[in-house]
């Protein structure tokens, strides 16, 4: 089953690379799902989540789901790939 996830806000966690925070429209996050290809520092990529997080913003008093990547991209390779508004694809992993 697909999921729909809608990115609100990037920032990097030390030590675990570059997060996006946002908020699920559809199905279920779990780790070892996969982004759909996307266009890393010039090259395509598909990111496998590792994490998942929760955050809070404490200006706004949102909550959101944040995905942390087992490839560790940083926060400034996955803005300009994803900025916030960017709706994403996740898959789950395929099973032999």
């Amino acid at each position: 089953m697909e999921t729909r996830f809608e990115v609100q806000q990037i920032f990097e966690i030390p030590g675990r690379g570059g997060v996006l925070a946002g908020r699920i429209l559809e199905g279920a996050i779990r780790p070892g799902m996969h982004t759909q290809p996307l266009e890393l520092a010039g090259a395509p990529a598909v990111l496998e989540v590792s994490a998942v997080e929760f955050a809070d913003n404490v200006r706004t008093g949102e909550s959101w789901v944040a995905l942390v990547f087992r490839e560790r991209p940083t926060a400034q390779v996955l803005g300009s790939a994803v900025p916030p508004g960017t709706v994403i694809t996740l898959t789950p992993p395929v099973v032999p």
